[in-house]
């Protein structure tokens, strides 16, 4: 989780608490919550993704989608109603905050958008709902695009995990 916060506890508890697993999700799941956890990790984490970014989704789309989880994240830190809990890029768990963009994100995919809201609302002011939701929908659109154009490897449970951490 967040190391040296000076959150209360109780918030540090229910922001982090652990309400799943990676190994158990889908894959554009497991997608958001890593590029989430990268994207806040650090300036380096940042430039491994930007590579990732181009690589798998093209330079305009990979810059686009940068940009995206760029205005998601500033708007989440800076207009949020309290800081988000992430777990460290490495854990193999899923925090109740990361879970909660995760159904953000997924439900703006699928065109879910006053659901989309709602989840906007509870993290930030209502008056950003739209546009962090806007947000979210980029980010989701472009995790599902490259995940149904890649062909998935035969007889590897999960292969999508490995590949991710040979990049980090």
């Amino acid at each position: 989780m967040n190391k040296g916060s000076n959150l209360p506890q109780e918030t540090l508890r229910r922001g982090g608490a652990t309400v799943g697993y990676m190994v158990d999700i889908e894959e554009e799941e497991f997608l958001f919550i890593s590029y989430f956890r990268s994207y806040c990790d650090g300036y380096e984490s940042r430039i491994k993704l930007q590579d990732v970014f181009i690589s798998n989704l093209g330079v305009e789309e990979g810059y686009a989608t940068l940009d995206a989880l760029d205005s998601f994240c500033e708007l989440i830190h800076k207009k949020g109603r309290r800081q988000l809990i992430r777990h460290d890029v490495s854990c193999e768990c899923i925090g109740a905050d990361e879970n909660c963009l995760c159904q953000l994100v997924f439900s703006a995919c699928e065109d879910n958008l006053e659901d989309a809201k709602l989840i906007g609302t509870l993290i930030t002011d209502a008056y950003l709902a739209e546009e962090i939701t806007m947000l979210a929908r980029k980010i989701g659109m472009s995790i599902r695009g490259y995940v149904k154009s890649r062909k998935p490897a035969k007889n590897i449970a999960n292969s999508w995990i490995t590949e991710f951490f040979q990049v980090n």
